[in-house]
């Protein structure tokens, strides 16, 4: 029988329920399944121009992101870390990393996108200066609730004009907990 990670609530009926005092070998493996935490890391290991088509639009952070460390995460398309396990769990999801412009003075955002949307409470606004030499770091930790299929990325966007942005450096990394 494979094991199997349970919800807390669900591990805490298992064992109020066990009268007798029958703990199984299966009880113990789920619980110490369910304990350890999920995990991954998506960094930039070849950064590339964000198509800004739109101004005030969030876009998913072009480039080519490599994962680096998982358990129950993968790579999704698009630079996205998708979650695959179960059950549904919270998680403190981190982005860090420099940004850059390919136009000079621009109001630029970046922030966590869960599913494709930016999370609220989860963004910086950033001045940007000089065309291609200024590169502003930024660094936003959230914590949020994920399902199966669930996925996080970094997000950005130019409330300026339809100007390119590029995230140079950077990962974004996932760590969950029994809910």
């Amino acid at each position: 029988m494979p094991d199997v990670q349970r919800t807390v609530a669900t591990l805490q009926g298992l064992i109020s329920t066990n009268g007798a005092g029958d703990i199984s070998g299966q009880d113990l493996r789920d619980f110490l399944v369910s304990a350890a935490p999920d995990y991954g890391t998506l960094y930039v290991s070849s950064s590339g121009a964000t198509t800004v088509s739109a101004s005030a639009t969030y876009y998913e952070s072009a480039g080519t992101f490599t994962l680096a460390e998982a358990y129950q995460f993968t790579k999704g398309a698009n630079n996205r870390l998708a979650y695959g396990g179960t059950p549904t769990r919270e998680a403190c999801v981190t982005i860090h990393g420099s940004i850059t412009c390919a136009s000079s003075t621009q109001a630029l955002r970046v922030g966590i996108g869960k599913n494709g949307t930016v999370v609220s409470g989860a963004e910086v606004k950033l001045a940007y200066g000089t065309t291609g030499t200024d590169e502003i770091p930024f660094a936003i930790t959230t914590i949020l609730s994920l399902a199966t299929t669930d996925y996080v990325g970094i997000l950005v966007r130019n409330d300026t004009a339809a100007n390119n942005v590029t995230v140079t450096f950077g990962a974004i990394t996932a760590t969950t907990w029994m809910k």
